[in-house]
């Protein structure tokens, strides 16, 4: 009898573990995608530990204080009310960073292990509230000095010195400084509107659009401000798509650091989406009904068994997500219609497929790839790239966008339309769960992949008619999987840097630009020195205060927070503290020689070409 076992939709035949594509003519890209460098970067801290920068401005902005009613007036006449309304949220960078390490730009969605997700034109209304349906947000980019002059003077009453501009792009702090929302009792009409332009421009850079720098926006969007009631005609929902798409492609990219584009977006739409991975909420304040989505999350938050703030916590959940962990429709008609008229408005375009246009950008929409959605069942899609408006922007010199610009004004006639409905549990046998097995990558970190493997040979383990040599193969072969996890759990004792005092200290650039709390940390260790007793801050140079947890998420074995020196991988020790269960017992075990007569290796020598094998079982072949 033949027993064959097919784990995690490859059979274990003799080859390493590999974490897909195993059919790359859809991810070609993956060469140069940060997953493969952490794939093969295993064990080095500085690429697992790596978390990107999300820039944003719009702390620096909500600090001005309240806002005149005539501005809030303009703004939502403007089209930017839903943006007013939304609340600060502190970024989980590390929780945006593993996201990102699953985003694809060849399609523009997650790779999830149950299949594409992506961030949609719905999901962007009812978060943010930013109009998806009108005109393209795009026009002239032909800048001078004379143009920018008159722009500026007309429009703002002001002509921005030379020291504040980078090129045609204005300083948000120059902006902040000069327009703060408030009007006083002798500003005439057109005063107050330019104050309202200037406010607004900050909006768009700081919170909508902002770039890399996250300090600076372009004065082109303010020639869109020319008349505030034909400013709402445009699509900033889709540009604000654009452009975080635009983000997510370069910081899928290995070496990326610092990224723009709206990325608390990104964050509530995993936290709607991935319950598991979300803070709970301690119902502190009461819901916002005047605001999108994003302002159901204005809370005081507790993870008292979630290490947050932690990439490989994250990337090994995403590595072992099963399907009923992801909630594909989080949006009911009756959540819908709880919000503002202007979170639902554009829901006749939700599902285009279209490019989405801003100045700078070209990207594509493709809702097709995520049925699941909206109700529909998936299918294999269609399209097998982006085609050829993908990463058009001013740098390549593709001004010319009017092909795009017609393609998105004949969006009515580019809906995708879904034939069946969606079901709950798809047949292993499903057309597009095989095919979605070949092309996908299906883990980003080798713990990930160790874990889904032990787990798929223990729950077979069950299986009817197995001889006691495969259940024997089977089980050292999931006992090395546990071992070589175990070297990942294991803290190794914190490198002390002493200085010598003969030599003259050397000033660190960056040490100022570090996180307080790690600075204070690095004292926790000292002799004859209790442990600062400080919260957690933001560094002097980010915008957001981090979480305040009502208990510490782990404990030093110094008594201490944990130190991140402490940490052996980019698994926070926290995982061993949880709930006070140490998983050092189990993972200690050694078992006796397996079905060989060979002897379990340590986690050191763990063999991933040889991690499976072919023994002869009665006469017959079993495929472990």
């Amino acid at each position: 009898m033949i027993i064959i076992f097919v784990l995690a939709g490859y059979i274990m035949d003799g080859s390493s573990i590999d974490p897909g594509p195993t059919d790359g003519s859809l991810l070609v890209l993956q060469k140069q995608h940060r997953s493969r460098a952490i794939w093969e970067g295993y064990g080095d801290s500085k690429v697992e530990n790596v978390t990107l920068i999300c820039r944003r401005n719009d702390n620096n902005l909500r600090q001005l204080g309240r806002l005149s009613p005539r501005i809030v007036e303009l703004i939502y006449q403007a089209g930017f009310g839903g943006i007013l309304e939304m609340p600060f949220i502190t970024l989980d960078h590390a929780f945006i960073t593993a996201l990102i390490e699953r985003w694809r730009p060849e399609t523009h969605t997650f790779h999830l292990r149950s299949g594409e997700s992506t961030v949609t034109l719905q999901d962007v209304e009812i978060i943010t509230g930013l109009a998806v349906d009108g005109r393209p947000v795009t026009g002239d980019t032909r800048f001078d000095q004379d143009k920018k002059k008159e722009l500026c003077e007309r429009l703002l009453g002001l002509n921005p010195p030379g020291e504040v501009m980078s090129g045609f792009k204005v300083s948000l702090k120059w902006l902040r400084e000069n327009f703060d929302g408030k009007i006083e009792e002798e500003d005439d009409e057109v005063t107050v509107l330019r104050k309202a332009r200037g406010y607004i421009l900050q909006l768009i850079g700081g919170i909508v659009l902002p770039d890399q720098s996250g300090s600076h926006v372009h004065l082109c969007f303010l020639s869109l401000l020319d008349d505030l009631q034909l400013a709402s005609t445009y699509s900033w929902g889709s540009a604000c798509l654009g452009t975080l798409y635009h983000y997510l492609d370069s910081g899928s990219t290995i070496g990326s650091k610092d990224l723009g584009g709206m990325f608390i977006l990104v964050q509530v739409w995993g936290w709607e989406r991935f319950p598991f991975l979300a803070p709970a909420r301690n119902g502190k304040r009461v819901i916002r009904r005047d605001s999108p989505l994003s302002g159901w999350w204005d809370d005081e938050f507790r993870s008292p068994n979630l290490p947050t703030h932690v990439v490989g916590y994250y990337r090994f959940f995403l590595d072992v997500q099963k399907p009923d962990e992801v909630v594909w429709q989080p949006y009911t008609e009756n959540l819908i219609q709880s919000l503002p008229k202007f979170c639902s408005t554009g829901r006749g375009v939700w599902m285009a497929s279209v490019p989405l246009i801003q100045f700078s950008h070209v990207e594509q929409h493709q809702p097709e790839r995520v049925l699941h959605q909206f109700g529909g069942r998936q299918t294999i899609p269609l399209s097998k790239s982006l085609g050829e408006f993908h990463a058009m922007d001013l740098r390549n010199g593709l001004k010319d966008w009017s092909k795009p610009i017609r393609l998105w004004n004949n969006r009515a006639n580019n809906i995708v339309n879904i034939t069946d409905p969606d079901i709950l549990v798809y047949p292993d046998d499903d057309p597009y769960l095989c095919w979605y097995e070949r092309i996908t990558l299906r883990f980003v970190s080798k713990m990930g992949a160790t874990t889904n493997t032990a787990m798929q040979l223990f729950e077979r383990l069950s299986m009817p008619y197995l001889s006691v040599e495969a259940v024997q193969a089977m089980a050292q072969k999931g006992v090395q999987c546990l071992k070589f996890q175990e070297k990942l759990f294991r803290k190794i004792a914190p490198e002390h840097k002493i200085q010598d005092p003969q030599i003259e200290e050397e000033f660190d650039e960056d040490y100022d630009q570090m996180n307080p709390h790690l600075q204070a940390e690095e004292r926790v260790h000292q002799q004859n020195e209790p442990p600062p007793q400080q919260q957690p801050q933001g560094r002097p140079g980010e915008t957001h205060a981090e979480y305040q947890f009502e208990e510490p998420i782990a404990t030093s074995t110094s008594g201490g927070p944990v130190h991140p020196s402490e940490l052996s991988t980019p698994f926070s020790s926290a995982i061993l503290n949880m709930d006070g269960v140490s998983m050092s017992p189990l993972l200690n075990y050694s078992p006796a020689a397996g079905a060989g007569g060979s002897q379990s290796q340590t986690p050191s020598e763990f063999d991933w070409a040889n991690m499976q094998k072919i023994s002869t079982v009665g006469g017959g072949e079993t495929i472990f």
